[in-house]
């Protein structure tokens, strides 16, 4: 789970040197708590962050220079907020256009966006009016989308830290305490879906981490819904690129090239080639799924796992 560091809330709030030394030892405090659910996924910022002020007419960089903090905390957290890449960067890179606003502001450029663009966590510094909410709301869109409103967890509190993260646990697995009780609950969870016996193995290559589970959940719980209204209407024309994830089929020549890897025996015993995939902004996990067609009534997950070989991404 990605945790984001949230440069707008350094707004010169320290009155001296010892208070700054506080909040930057809170804020230290959290992310580290931050790391019990974060996964292998990385700490982002902004590159302006090395420039706000932590006291007024004080840089976080001269800050720093000063050496007031703990040593090994100074070397991390520069660690953290120097090296790249920056949000600002990857969202350029990543999006053609998009827009973030908060409170009628446009953060499109900032580690809010950065929230909103990979589901992450924001961690905020103490002391800033603004953001002194454990629930920062945002209106958030790619492309000429519609905006969506984006709720998300802001850490600012060392003391309520450790419970909320609890929380987000208790949320996220739902009581599934191993991958082999996913496999064993799968069909009270997606009801609408079947899955290949490959899978299974497939999980167990994953680590069982809250990241990794919120993510899955989640697509499979989109693709059971949409399967539900697809039942339900007669009237309803399927497209999968609309089940509100990141949903395509791959290109002709990944298929020529690498097909084979997304060839699965499938419940009934034959094996299918699984050209249609999810896949989550920012992480590499692909779900890949057969729809139903003329010969197959089912929704047939293939594939859970890491980004299989494409034309353009290879191993």
């Amino acid at each position: 789970m990605y945790i984001l560091i949230n440069e707008l809330s350094f707004q010169a709030q320290a009155h001296n040197d010892q208070h700054a030394n506080n909040i930057i030892t809170n804020i230290l405090y959290i992310i580290r708590l931050l790391g019990s659910i974060q996964g292998n996924d990385p700490i982002r910022t902004s590159e302006t962050l090395w420039e706000r002020e932590i006291i007024k007419g004080c840089s976080i960089n001269d800050w720093l220079n000063k050496g007031i903090l703990n040593r090994d905390q100074r070397v991390w957290f520069t660690a953290i907020v120097r090296k790249g890449p920056f949000i600002e960067n990857i969202l350029n890179e990543n999006l053609d256009y998009h827009e973030c606003w908060f409170q009628g502001d446009d953060v499109s450029s900032t580690s809010l966006a950065g929230a909103s663009f990979y589901d992450g966590l924001l961690t905020s510094l103490q002391e800033c009016t603004r953001f002194n909410s454990e629930r920062i709301l945002l209106e958030y869109r790619e492309g000429e989308g519609n905006f969506i409103e984006c709720e998300i967890l802001n850490f600012i509190n060392p003391e309520t830290a450790g419970d909320l993260i609890r929380q987000i646990n208790q949320e996220i697995l739902d009581g599934i305490s191993s991958w082999d009780h996913f496999w064993s609950q799968r069909t009270l969870l997606f009801p609408n879906l079947l899955f290949c016996e490959c899978v299974k193995d497939q999980l167990y290559n994953l680590d069982f981490t809250p990241s990794n589970i919120k993510i899955i959940k989640n697509h499979l719980g989109k693709m059971n819904n949409y399967v539900s209204k697809i039942i339900s209407s007669d009237d309803i024309v399927p497209d999968y690129s609309q089940m509100g994830i990141n949903a395509s089929k791959e290109s002709n020549i990944t298929m020529k090239l690498y097909g084979y890897q997304r060839s699965f025996v499938c419940p009934d015993g034959l094996k299918r080639f699984f050209e249609w995939h999810s896949k989550q902004k920012g992480q590499n996990m692909r779900i890949h799924f057969y729809p139903q067609d003329l010969e197959n009534d089912q929704f047939i997950i293939g594939y859970i796992g890491s980004h299989l070989d494409t034309d353009m991404f290879h191993h």
